[in-house]
């Protein structure tokens, strides 16, 4: 969950994740035998090419990152050191990350020293450009999933004069396309849903390019549709309802409470990674099994009150990736016993920081899957029809993870 950061106070005892019932359809069983990802996988990255975007303008990074995505599609190759909040972001790590992928699993790199370098190095890859309208941000949406599906790049128009250089053709102008962001998911949904992939979609709002690389490289279908206005509202339920149940949104909704309760009564979850960068390059990777932390000995209880202390927010994969990682790496760090929640859809889509987490435990840190699963939805509203199969799936993950435990709550945020 995004929340304010700080410790808090668990009032209650964590519980252990309980054995899943059987389904009575096979496929499910079949299907999430343990072969076939949650979370799509890109190709293995073996040498990088890497550019600090972090100064870019915002459209220059939707441009980047068009160019990440269609270019690791068969082969990872292109790395962006980037940032929602600019060059001083304390919270960027993408070179700490990029080392452990050097270090663990074998990947070399070099610098790129501008855009013109990676687009002199990848533009035969390209079909050509779309153009989205930056007087209607949603457009950016439609543009990017036409880029997924057609190899293209996503620029505004002064972009598109700068890239002459290269002639790479127009293919789409969604200028003067559509008149509310209504119309526009629908066509989209109408025109573009039957040729992206079924396994996963994204939730994601304007302004948020680090986890545009991804959702190209693999054909995710983005929605980003308002719940707090009537009409947006009830095509983003009709979208929810004709979409496969249990499987995972990936990014962000507008309003955290209402979001998740909509995603759980239509049974999907939420993997928060709105700032998540280069997602088709770390999906890569393979993951390393990790070993099981021990839990210490508890002493015998008695009839007293007991306190679990734990940091929030591992939900969400931006916040491992980025905000964790600093209070990780507090010298004062295993000094208490403290809980620590880690999204275990980083098995599949960041395996270099699920090892690094687990590589440099202390005996007092344990891990703790956030709510309320494999992806975080309110189990009092999730379809009973459903939720055998979201346990399986969680509890195939949670093995993998070498979890123990597992924080549920329920959507006046009590607990399950």
């Amino acid at each position: 969950m995004k929340k304010p950061l700080f410790i808090r106070i668990i009032l209650a005892i964590l519980i252990a994740l309980a054995g899943c019932s059987s389904s009575s359809d096979p496929k499910t069983v079949e299907d999430h035998d343990g072969t076939i990802p949650v979370f799509p996988k890109s190709p293995p990255p073996e040498h990088l090419i890497v550019y600090d975007a972090r100064a870019e303008s915002l459209s220059m990074q939707y441009l980047l990152v068009s160019l990440q995505g269609v270019v690791n599609r068969t082969s990872p190759r292109i790395y962006l050191r980037s940032s929602p909040y600019g060059p001083g972001d304390p919270h960027e790590h993408e070179d700490f990350w990029l080392e452990e992928m050097v270090a663990f699993f074998g990947v070399t790199y070099e610098t790129a020293s501008s855009p013109d370098a990676l687009l002199d190095r990848y533009a035969a890859e390209l079909s050509g450009m779309i153009i989205y309208d930056p007087d209607m941000p949603h457009t950016l949406h439609a543009a990017v999933m036409l880029a997924g599906q057609s190899r293209a790049l996503v620029v505004t128009p002064d972009l598109a004069d700068w890239l002459s250089a290269w002639a790479l053709p127009l293919l789409d102008d969604l200028r003067g396309r559509w008149t509310s962001n209504e119309d526009l998911y629908r066509w989209a949904f109408e025109n573009l849903w039957p040729v992206c992939t079924h396994d996963v979609i994204a939730y994601s709002w304007p302004g948020r390019p680090m986890l545009l690389d991804y959702l190209i490289a693999h054909k995710i279908f983005i929605v980003g549709l308002n719940p707090h206005r009537a009409n947006e509202r009830a095509l983003l339920e009709e979208i929810y309802d004709a979409t496969p149940r249990n499987i995972p949104v990936l990014g962000w909704v507008v309003d955290e409470l209402l979001g998740v309760a909509l995603l759980s009564q239509y049974g999907k979850f939420l993997d928060a990674s709105d700032h998540s960068a280069n997602l088709s390059v770390r999906s890569g990777l393979e993951p390393l099994t990790p070993e099981p932390i021990p839990d210490p000995n508890p002493p015998a209880l008695e009839n007293r009150i007991y306190l679990a202390f734990g940091y929030t927010d591992g939900d969400n994969i931006s916040y491992i990736n980025r905000n964790m990682l600093g209070q990780w790496l507090d010298p004062e760090r295993g000094s208490i016993p403290l809980g620590w929640e880690l999204n275990v859809a980083i098995w599949d889509l960041a395996p270099e920081q699920l090892n690094y987490y687990y590589r440099t435990a202390t005996p007092n840190d344990c891990f703790i899957g956030p709510p309320s699963g494999i992806g975080y939805m309110y189990p009092n509203l999730y379809p009973s029809s459903s939720l055998d199969e979201f346990l399986l799936l969680s509890r195939l993950y949670y093995d993998r993870c070498a979890y123990r435990h597992a924080w549920l709550i329920n959507d006046d945020l009590t607990l399950s």
